[in-house]
C-alpha cells in the first residue's frame, strides 16, 4: 500500500529552476556587465553545486579571488533577485490541487530538494502548500544530497514509511538517480503542467499494481 508521496521542487512543484540562473546573471552583470554563466556553463560546469560554490568557480575562472564575505554579500542579493521574479512563475503552478487533493485522500507528504531552506520554504508559502507537509529537507540537509539517496530515505524515515509504500516525483537526471537509488516507486515529471491530478493518481496507482502483482 502506498503511504507517502515525495516531492523534488525545481522543475516539479514549480518551475523555478531557470529563476536561480536569472537572479544570478543578473547578480553578476550588476558587477561587470559582461559577466554571465551560459545555459551550457550551468549544464556542464555548474549543474549541482550550490549557489555559493558557483559564485567561487564564477570568479576563480576569471582569475578572481573573491572573500567568503563577499560570497555571501552576493549570495543575498541573488536570493532577494529571485524573490522579484518568484510570483509570476508560480501563478501557473498545479501544485496546490495536487498536494491539497493527495493530503485529503490520506497520504504523507515531503519535498525533498538540493536548494537552499529559505528558498524552498519561501516557495512552498508562495504556493500556499507549506501547511500539507509532514517533511521538508532542503540543502540544510546534513548528509548526502542528491545523486546520493540519502535525503529520500531520510524523509522516509521521518514519516515512518517504507520504500516500497513511497511514490517519488522527479525531474532531473541527478534525482532520478537519488530516487531510484532509495527504492521507491518512482515517476519522472517532465515540467510542472505535466504534473496534474490525474497523473500523479494514474502512478499511485499503476505502484499499487505493481506492488500487489504476483511473483
Amino acid at each position: 500500500m502506498i503511504r507517502a508521496v515525495i516531492f523534488d521542487l525545481d522543475g516539479v512543484l514549480a518551475d523555478t529552476a531557470a529563476i536561480h540562473d536569472i537572479a544570478l546573471n543578473d547578480v553578476l552583470k550588476s558587477i561587470n556587465p559582461s559577466y554571465e554563466i551560459t545555459s551550457e556553463e550551468r549544464m556542464l560546469e555548474y549543474g549541482t553545486l550550490t549557489t555559493k560554490n558557483k559564485i567561487a568557480k564564477f570568479f576563480s575562472k576569471q582569475g578572481i579571488y573573491i572573500s567568503p564575505s563577499e560570497i555571501d554579500r552576493l549570495y543575498t542579493l541573488k536570493i532577494e533577485a529571485v524573490e522579484r521574479v518568484l510570483d509570476g512563475v508560480l501563478a501557473s503552478s498545479n501544485s496546490f490541487q495536487v498536494v491539497r487533493d493527495l493530503r485529503e485522500r490520506g497520504y504523507k507528504l515531503a519535498v525533498c530538494s538540493n536548494a537552499g531552506d529559505g528558498f524552498v520554504r519561501s516557495v512552498l508559502k508562495k504556493l500556499d502548500i507549506d501547511e500539507y507537509f509532514d517533511v521538508v529537507l532542503t540543502n540544510a540537509f546534513h548528509g548526502r544530497h542528491k545523486p546520493y539517496p540519502d535525503i529520500y530515505l531520510k524523509a522516509m524515515l521521518m514519516m515512518q514509511v517504507g520504500p516500497r509504500e513511497t511514490v517519488i516525483f522527479e525531474d532531473s537526471y541527478h534525482g532520478l538517480k537519488s530516487a531510484f537509488d532509495s527504492g521507491a516507486h518512482v515517476f519522472q515529471v517532465s515540467s510542472p503542467a505535466a504534473l496534474t491530478r490525474d497523473f500523479v493518481a494514474k502512478q499511485i496507482n499503476r505502484s499499487e499494481s505493481f506492488r500487489n502483482a504476483p511473483p
